[in-house]
């Protein structure tokens, strides 16, 4: 099984330029760091908190849902079966404020859309 993946690739905002590839055998998978500003302890410092106002932007469940919506106007725009989404990676910073809720929203979402995941623990 091949997973094609580029660095530009794995960013939500290029699946318009991705054609899919005709084989069974292909996975497509993303990274979900989103939002930035909150997984990743150098920008974030205890500072913000899930769900919580982050950069000027409200961020919970409903907005995660609205920022993935590109993978899956992919997936039903080229008939892909939810078993060939992987979600590659996704994560945050151990010690962030609100972190069991925002991987319970995450897993939540990625459950109901019936992708595949992998875990990575910073």
């Amino acid at each position: 099984m091949e997973i094609p993946r580029l660095s530009w690739i794995v960013l939500l905002n290029t699946l318009k330029y991705l054609n899919p590839i005709n084989d069974v055998n292909i996975l497509y998978s993303f990274h979900m760091y989103e939002p930035y500003e909150y997984t990743n302890h150098k920008h974030n410092h205890g500072q913000y908190t899930y769900p919580g106002k982050i950069e000027g932007q409200y961020w919970d469940k409903k907005a995660l849902v609205k920022y993935m919506e590109s993978v899956s106007e992919f997936q039903k725009r080229n008939k892909i079966p939810a078993n060939r989404i992987l979600v590659g990676e996704f994560g945050c910073y151990r010690k962030q404020k609100g972190l069991p809720k925002y991987f319970s929203d995450l897993i939540s979402i990625f459950n109901g859309k019936w992708w595949l995941l992998g875990f990575l623990r910073i």
